[in-house]
């Protein structure tokens, strides 16, 4: 039997081992290209939901302006309200007006909407328990405004519309995407009497495009199904039958991925064939397999040379030279004494270890000097360090040090930092450092001090702990800065985050802020709350005639009134312009609150000196009483919205009062 050589037996393991680790890396090359194409179909799925989700995102903003335009334009022509009746398209039907304007077939009001914004615009009017278009731009298929047509009772808004609350989504109308907006309407004593409704036709054609060029693998494909399971967007490469043959046998071989998106009532597939996933998962791995195996034999060439040459072949030289070469070193005698070797052998080695020696003693000497410079850099650091030995007692410290704590090196030594006021108002804050530090060798965090001046000051702090030999804790290293500057910072940036630049008041985010604690206190303690909101009643002829700058220096003297008019736990907060919310808590009952706000609006009719002038002003107010915390900020800001338009349209009141508990919209 023939013997086998040392180099192979050193190769024969090392081969068996590469060959087991790319067989191992082609199976999970394999695994890793099918989950790659699941994780590529899960993508795709995701950003064509996240494209719907855009579009009725940018288009809910129009909806709520064309809404807003819509309710104002009528509100100018008067409050909502039936009277007697009227007959429409052959049928008897409540008579809707606005002040004295009937508004059954009158398209003035909605066609203004549409001009300024676009979309669409419809009046409903309540008969019994359907909701009758009376005015719209919407037109039927033959062209034909389709008034005297009901609303979908069987549709997303009707049950959200009967029991009085706002509906915003995705509706089809006429086969067509819609992202609308339908508001209840109520007469003056709050009673439910027709709908306000705006939309706009979503725009597809991205999706639809995007659609169109999907394709995964060779025969893979994407639709968009709507909420009769109809195809309404296909991939450009498949035939629509044989998509919708799919999609209906959903066969074993296909991998199918569908996810609904509720808001739109669409259903997003992506789908690709099983075996044409496998093939490119084998091919990448038979890549790998091959990769492997080629480096085997690289491999195999470099070790096989590299043992020849520094085992196989001769030492290089007399062993007694190799011997007299190692007694020299081991006595510390690393002179040149001119002995040279074959180049790649043993002996030239050593004699390139022994000049390497001879180098380090030098590198040695050498760090000597470095330790000057290190003290150097010690003295010289901006920030201050302090070493303390294993008691926690300073040993040394650097001058940074006595300049940001004002003690100098006398007095630090042999003090530990609590001495020093570190951590004086929080002394558990030291026992932690020193718990982390003995535990994890390490300490990072921030300590509030007081230096010898009696001065606080912040500081970001880390300490370390050096062992010795034994492993024990000798000393411990502290490196700190003054962060009382930056720190100040930090909290004038986060107040101007969360209060108006003018006023100094909370602005939108904090008062959303607060009001979710307040609903959250009152599940727990069933306490009153109340949330204003109010626009000021001529303040536009002030800026006009005194300026902009009379009018911020109005603002802001306001803010000041109303806040001395509110108990601590109020919260007044500056929606934008010469609007603003107000948040009443911990209030004993709905007549307190009523109290409050009239207090409020009458102190905001008293005169103000702008500019050496006294100007006068009043305020109209709105007002949600005893919200609930299931109700979102939008909704409760937009119920107290419509309480303050009714009362600038109706100059004998200064507020309206909405109260959740009892009739939908009562004056006051």
């Amino acid at each position: 039997m023939k013997r086998i050589s040392t180099v192979q037996r050193f190769l024969l393991p090392i081969a068996i081992l590469i060959i087991l680790a790319a067989i191992l890396q082609a199976y999970f090359e394999y695994r890793g290209k099918l989950a790659t194409v699941e994780q590529d179909a899960q993508s795709q799925t995701r950003a064509s939901i996240q494209l719907l989700q855009t579009t009725e995102n940018l288009v809910h903003s129009q909806v709520l302006a064309s809404m807003r335009l819509l309710r104002q334009n009528a509100l100018n022509l008067g409050l909502p309200a039936i009277n007697s009746s009227t007959v429409l398209n052959g049928k008897r039907i409540p008579n809707l007006v606005f002040g004295n304007h009937p508004q059954t077939g009158n398209f003035s009001v909605v066609d203004e909407v549409t001009r300024i914004n676009g979309g669409t615009a419809t009046l409903f009017v309540r008969a019994g328990d359907d909701f009758i278009r009376i005015s719209t731009n919407v037109h039927q298929l033959d062209g034909s405004r389709a008034i005297g047509t009901l609303l979908d009772p069987k549709g997303r808004a009707i049950e959200a519309l009967r029991e009085g609350k706002p509906f915003y989504g995705v509706v089809d109308i006429l086969g067509n995407p819609y992202i609308t907006g339908y508001e209840p309407m109520f007469d003056a004593e709050g009673k439910l009497i027709g709908i306000w409704y705006v939309g706009f036709q979503a725009d597809m054609d991205a999706l639809r495009t995007t659609m169109e060029n999907t394709r995964f693998l060779e025969t893979g494909f994407a639709a968009m199904l709507d909420s009769h399971e109809h195809i309404r967007f296909l991939s450009s490469h498949i035939k629509t039958a044989a998509a919708e043959r799919l999609l209906a046998e959903r066969p074993a071989t296909w991998r199918l991925i569908s996810q609904d998106v509720p808001s739109w009532r669409f259903k997003v597939v992506y789908a690709y064939p099983k075996k044409e996933a496998a093939v490119q998962g084998l091919i990448k791995a038979l890549y790998v397999l091959l990769s492997g195996l080629v480096g085997l034999g690289v491999l195999a060439l470099i070790v096989q040379s590299q043992l020849t040459r520094l085992v196989i072949k001769p030492i290089g030289g007399d062993p007694a030279l190799a011997v007299a070469l190692v007694r020299k070193i081991a006595s510390g005698n690393l002179q040149d004494d001119g002995l040279t070797g074959q180049p790649n052998t043993l002996i030239a080695h050593m004699i390139t270890m022994r000049n390497n020696l001879r180098r380090m003693m030098d590198t040695l000497r050498s760090n000597s000097e470095n330790l000057s410079l290190a003290a150097s850099v010690f003295e010289h650091a901006g920030d201050g360090i302090f070493i303390a030995d294993a008691r926690l007692c300073i040993v040394q410290v650097n001058p940074s040090f006595e300049k940001i704590t004002g003690f100098s090196a006398e007095e630090a030594k042999g003090k530990n930092p609590q001495e020093l006021s570190f951590a004086i108002h929080d002394p558990k804050s030291l026992l932690e450092m020193i718990y982390c530090v003995k535990k994890n060798g390490q300490w990072r965090g921030e300590l509030q001090n007081i230096n010898k001046r009696g001065e606080t000051y912040l500081i970001s702090i880390d300490v370390s702990s050096v062992a010795n030999q034994d492993g024990l804790i000798s000393h411990y290293v502290g490196t700190f800065s003054d962060i009382t500057l930056m720190k100040r910072q930090q909290e004038s940036l986060q107040h101007m985050a969360y209060h108006d630049t003018l006023t100094q008041l909370p602005n939108r985010a904090l008062f959303a802020d607060r009001l979710r604690q307040a609903l959250a206190r009152v599940s727990r303690t069933e306490e009153t709350i109340a949330v204003c909101y109010m626009d000021l009643d001529g303040f536009k002829p002030i800026n006009d005639t005194l300026g902009h700058e009379a009018g911020d220096d109005l603002l802001i003297k306001l803010s000041e009134r109303i806040k001395e008019s509110l108990r601590s736990g109020d919260t007044i907060a500056r929606m934008g312009g010469d609007e603003f919310a107000l948040l009443l808590c911990n209030l004993r009952s709905g007549a307190e609150a009523r109290d409050t706000l009239d207090r409020i609006l009458q102190n905001i009719k008293q005169p103000f000196q702008v500019k050496n002038t006294e100007v006068h002003i009043s305020a109209s107010a709105g007002m949600f009483l005893n919200p609930s915390p299931d109700h979102d900020l939008d909704f409760i800001l937009s119920r107290a919205d419509h309480c303050m338009y009714l009362a600038k349209t109706n100059k004998a009141l200064d507020f309206y009062v909405y109260d959740s508990t009892m009739e939908p919209l009562r004056p006051v």
